[in-house]
């Protein structure tokens, strides 16, 4: 007699940093259960997904995030182009940036969440670009809706502290 064994259920809880959604060539990480706003049918039939990180000087974010925040939301997506915003997180309020832009060692990342129509993104773009509040910006189209989305800064802070634990010290490792 033949004893069977059946592969243990995946928990419910399970660690979703470990999971990846593949679609063609693109790999979004999965990284916690915090959803996107559903809208009306058809306005998602008539617009995409887009994701906007906005790199700020962080004395001036520190200061006045709450107008960036508005300024973003209600001036620009909302208000100029009449898109809808669906998500706006903060990243940390000084995070060090891997090299000097435009002066700054330091910056503070808004992303923002946002189904827009396709020809409103140029002139996104155009007016994130002439403005002086905002550093660096970048604009990504999403072709399907994510389950969930991003990272806090927490989580970048709590992985990056566990590698330098990992590995000693200083950034070289082990001596062999």
């Amino acid at each position: 007699m033949s004893e069977t064994t059946t592969p243990a259920a995946e928990p419910a809880a399970e660690n979703l940093e470990n999971r990846v959604l593949k679609t063609g060539k693109l790999a979004l990480a999965l990284t916690h259960e915090r959803k996107l706003p559903r809208l009306d049918p058809e306005v998602e039939a008539k617009t995409r997904l887009y994701e906007l990180c906005i790199l700020f000087d962080p004395n001036e974010a520190t200061r006045t995030w709450d107008t960036l925040v508005s300024w973003i939301k209600d001036e620009l997506i909302e208000g100029k182009y009449g898109q809808h915003v669906l998500q706006v997180d903060k990243w940390a309020d000084a995070r060090k940036l891997a090299y000097e832009i435009a002066g700054l060692k330091r910056g503070t990342y808004m992303v923002v969440w946002f189904r827009s129509e396709t020809d409103k993104i140029n002139d996104l773009e155009r007016d994130l670009r002439l403005d002086d509040r905002s550093v660096r910006h970048v604009v990504i189209h999403h072709p399907f809706e994510p389950p969930t989305v991003g990272k806090t800064a927490e989580d970048f802070d709590q992985k990056a502290e566990e590698e330098r634990s990992e590995r000693g010290a200083d950034r070289r490792g082990p001596r062999r």
